[in-house]
């Protein structure tokens, strides 16, 4: 960027400058992008991390598109992504599960704290998150829990259309700063540790 220009000069005297055939062959400049036709943002990297929120922009090369012909930058949700983290929730809520099993099998059967801790996990799994959009439930996003296992499944049909239905709403169901499963998860988890 402009603050990492170099200046060639010749302080000793003489024409070094010259002889060496050293002029300036470019500019330094800030890398700099338009957002709607409005916003204008600088960086002295090619990287922008501040012009949309998540976002980071990395610039390849100058543009001297203008008007309708302006670069156009399309962003989607990573819906697999998003499928792929409720799954590996869904894992480990069963992984839990195993290792409580595992330590009443071994003698802790009658460990108040293991039921404690089972049974608080599976409270907020089927309480109301008490949020204004369609989903609330765990099942209502396809995720229930096995009668006699105990363990959680997913239906990934349910779960398809669910994040077809309300991309944002699921967010909300995970990560609500108030009332989301990840909140209410760790709250009752702080009792415990």
């Amino acid at each position: 960027g402009e603050a990492n220009e170099i200046v060639l000069s010749n302080s000793v005297g003489g024409n070094a400058v010259q002889q060496l055939d050293l002029s300036v062959k470019q500019t330094a400049v800030d890398a700099k992008v338009k957002i709607d036709n409005a916003y204008t943002i600088s960086s002295a990297t090619n990287s922008i991390e501040n012009a949309i929120s998540g976002v980071s922009l990395n610039l390849i090369k100058p543009s001297t598109n203008t008007g309708a012909n302006a670069s156009e930058l399309n962003i989607t949700r990573d819906i697999e992504g998003v499928k792929d983290s409720i799954g590996s929730f869904v894992s480990a809520f069963n992984t839990m599960l195993s290792t409580i099993n595992a330590l009443k099998d071994n003698g802790l059967e009658g460990d108040s704290s293991l039921n404690s801790i089972l049974n608080s996990v599976r409270g907020e799994f089927n309480s109301s998150a008490g949020l204004s959009g369609p989903f609330n439930y765990l099942s209502e996003i396809g995720i229930t829990s096995d009668a006699k296992s105990g363990e959680l499944q997913l239906d990934s049909s349910k779960l398809e259309d669910a994040v077809a239905t309300d991309y944002e709403a699921i967010s909300q169901l995970f990560a609500n700063d108030d009332k989301g499963i990840a909140f209410r998860l760790e709250a009752k988890m702080s009792d415990y540790l």
